[in-house]
């Protein structure tokens, strides 16, 4: 995944596309990432050589950047009720991936959910259509829960409970600049949520 900024420098602070004249900031993401597989992030090797490749290519005035993803980590509690007859854990694991995939920050194959991303994600205010979650948009709690509700077996989402890294939960977590997420525990239970603080504790994959 490549995601081109114009007029970006990701080494100011407070900075949006559009108010560094000058600058055009590459976000890369490769494919596979053996160490981070679900959220990969390019390493040096791979970031000199795109560099080299553009350096030649780029108008003498332009300032060149090019970056991994900041990713944020992000923690998803869920609390469903599934149809009568059908299998508890086979509900719960198809919740689980369809939230994975739709904050994924690369399309999955695997991705039961491809039409609620497509209809859910929005384009960024420079960008052509994305393949995975794109920049600049927040992460919001009643958003995971439509996913959620469209999943096969799902007859009630009770509530989804989220947060970012050690802070309380809230309802929509911003992103900004180079800021993707990325889930660091995620729990789907039957009847409330799992508290974020035992997710947290244990990284639950999810409680029955």
């Amino acid at each position: 995944r490549v995601e081109v900024i114009p007029a970006f420098n990701p080494d100011l602070k407070q900075n949006e596309g559009g108010d560094a004249a000058g600058a055009v900031t590459l976000m890369i993401i490769p494919k596979y990432d053996i160490v981070h597989p679900d959220t990969p992030e390019p390493d040096q090797i791979f970031l000199n050589t795109i560099c080299t490749y553009l350096d030649s290519r780029r108008l003498v005035t332009t300032e060149l950047f090019v970056r991994g993803p900041d990713y944020v980590d992000i923690w998803v509690s869920a609390g469903i009720k599934a149809v009568a007859g059908v299998s508890v854990a086979q509900v719960r694991e198809k919740v689980k991936q369809a939230l994975l995939d739709f904050l994924s920050p690369l399309t999955s194959e695997s991705n039961s959910q491809t039409g609620a991303q497509d209809a859910c994600s929005t384009l960024t205010q420079y960008a052509e259509p994305q393949s995975g979650w794109p920049l600049l948009k927040p992460v919001v709690d009643r958003e995971l829960i439509a996913v959620a509700s469209r999943v096969p077996g799902v007859l009630l989402v009770n509530d989804i409970v989220l947060a970012a890294g050690t802070a309380a939960s809230d309802t929509k977590i911003p992103m900004v600049g180079l800021e993707l997420p990325r889930v660091a525990g995620i729990s789907i239970s039957v009847g409330d949520p799992t508290d974020l603080d035992q997710l947290r504790g244990k990284k639950t994959e999810g409680t029955a």
